[in-house]
């Protein structure tokens, strides 16, 4: 009687760890699918911001970016300690590369908090006469992308915080520019068309002008961490799988339980 009880825990664990092991193996696949750019912000050698979406777009800290303590594990630090009123100089480099020129979907994902804000703070660009851009005006969320010759400008209703951590999304799908905030859409705005390409380099925390940073828009106050670049649209089940983590963090501790458990026998 006891052995067959014995048995049957052993299958149930079993049986559970293989459902966990399949369920992880299933969010990840779809999460990565059109996955362009992980920067988990953990991972830097010296400048170099590895991709760790298995590719070779790394990035560059430039100026004093600089790792510190992020909203999971480690963030990047841009111009933190600046005064409100400076444009700043620091942000991440990609260098501009086929694999960032999307003309038809994109979403663009992350957590930022920002120290001051002033009327315009760019989270992401690669805007100079084309591409995108997700940006923080008059203290709201708000998002450029060049369609068909000029500019949709979607903005959000959300007044953000200084010093407070905010989970920020942009998607675009070929006619709706939808920007989240929190796991919720905050803005939305339509123009139907291509994106306008352009050969500006990609920057995070920063508005280019070609290579270089253009002044005129001023560049992010605060932390940046999770980034995600994608060359599809997200959906918002999606977007608030990223944003909480859960799918993955949640199983893999429960898959940790499940094959303790049928270690001990």
């Amino acid at each position: 009687m006891y052995k067959g009880g014995l048995s049957m825990r052993l299958i149930i664990l079993f049986c559970s760890f293989l459902f966990i092991t399949l369920l992880i193996g299933s969010a990840n696949a779809d999460l990565n699918e059109g996955l362009v750019i992980y920067f988990s912000f953990d991972n830097i050698e010296g400048k170099k911001v590895i991709n760790e979406a298995n590719n070779k777009l790394n990035g560059t800290l430039e100026g004093e970016a600089k790792q510190v303590a992020g909203y999971v594990n480690k963030g990047v630090a841009l111009n933190a300690d600046a005064e409100e009123g400076t444009p700043g100089s620091d942000f991440v480099r990609v260098a501009n590369a086929p694999e960032v020129n999307v003309d038809k979907q994109f979403t663009i994902a992350m957590w930022a908090k920002g120290t001051n804000f002033g009327a315009y703070r760019t989270l992401m660009s690669k805007t100079d006469g084309g591409a995108y851009a997700l940006t923080v005006e008059n203290g709201k969320p708000n998002s450029w992308i060049h369609i068909s010759g000029d500019y949709l400008q979607t903005s959000g209703k959300t007044s953000i915080e200084k010093n407070r951590w905010y989970h920020y999304a942009l998607t675009f799908d070929g006619n709706d520019a939808i920007v989240y905030l929190d796991g919720k859409e905050d803005g939305k705005g339509s123009k139907k068309g291509n994106i306008t390409l352009s050969g500006a380099d990609f920057m995070i925390g920063a508005e280019p002008s070609g290579q270089n940073v253009d002044p005129s828009y001023p560049a992010w106050h605060g932390v940046i961490d999770e980034f995600y670049f994608y060359n599809r649209a997200l959906s918002l089940a999606e977007i608030n799988q990223i944003l909480k983590k859960t799918a993955v963090v949640d199983y893999k501790g429960k898959l940790a339980q499940a094959w303790g458990g049928i270690k001990r026998f």
